[in-house]
């Protein structure tokens, strides 16, 4: 189609191109030049009754506050994704899951997945229970849902980390931004085609546009999502006599 196009139009869709996206990839090389400190995109605090890499005050300041937005070079707000690996014994097994249940809606989060095993068998044997947990919960509640967790049974073994994705969020909403502008002034040039090869081609680039529009769109509330929202991966396993440790130091 563009063999039709006038020169003059594919010159300056092209130039309006490159300049936009030049724009977006200047604005992302700025935050990493700002960010070389930063290599190590993943940090982690863990906590196990093995190990004591990071001191209970640090712990403590650390997930007091999980998502606070502290500023960054450039303007940069921290983005970071928390994730919490936690196992768990409890002598009634039943009444455990019912009260984790219960404590993740009461914070407003949600049970992603989960799965059991155990129980009685068809022979009258009695195996102990095991149940796996995937929850949701709000970040700035990961702190008080994690230490209420030892009203529901006794936490043996925890890990908390967390990824720091402030740098590819700031990259997409530039390159969303440049694409908007780039967009706007498509519409601006269709109202000022006059010829009908002229209006196919703008609408081809138009259509294209908004495609990668809606991607980087929904690539930001797939950030916001895992950023607003904990995960919490959660092993409950039933025992006739607790082991005796309580891994927590929160």
């Amino acid at each position: 189609m563009t063999k039709h196009l006038p020169t003059r139009l594919l010159t300056l869709l092209t130039a309006l191109s490159l300049s936009l996206l030049f724009t977006a990839c200047g604005a992302s090389s700025k935050g990493q030049s700002s960010e070389t400190a930063m290599d190590a995109e993943v940090e982690e605090v863990i906590y196990e009754n093995t190990a004591a890499e990071a001191p209970a005050d640090k712990a403590n300041s650390m997930l007091s506050d999980p998502l606070a937005q502290t500023s960054m070079p450039d303007g940069l707000n921290l983005k970071l994704i928390w994730r919490a690996n936690l196992s768990m014994e409890t002598l009634e097994f039943d009444k455990t899951l019912q009260q984790v249940s219960d404590l993740v809606s009461e914070l407003g989060g949600f049970i992603e997945s989960s799965s059991s095993s155990g129980g009685s068998d068809a022979s009258g044997n009695y195996i102990n229970q095991y149940a796996s947990i995937t929850a949701r919960i709000p970040s700035k509640d990961l702190n008080g849902f994690i230490s209420r967790l030892n009203d529901c049974g006794t936490i043996t073994n925890q890990r908390l980390s967390s990824e720091n994705i402030s740098l590819e969020y700031a990259d997409t909403e530039a390159r969303k931004q440049a694409l908007q502008t780039e967009y706007d002034r498509l519409l601006e040039l269709m109202a000022q085609a006059e010829n009908i090869d002229t209006v196919i081609a703008i609408e081809a680039r138009l259509s294209e546009v908004r495609l990668q529009l809606d991607s980087l769109s929904s690539q930001l509330r797939t950030y916001d999502n895992l950023v607003d929202y904990s995960t919490v991966y959660l092993d409950v396993q039933e025992v006739r006599n607790l082991s005796g440790t309580n891994a927590t130091t929160i």
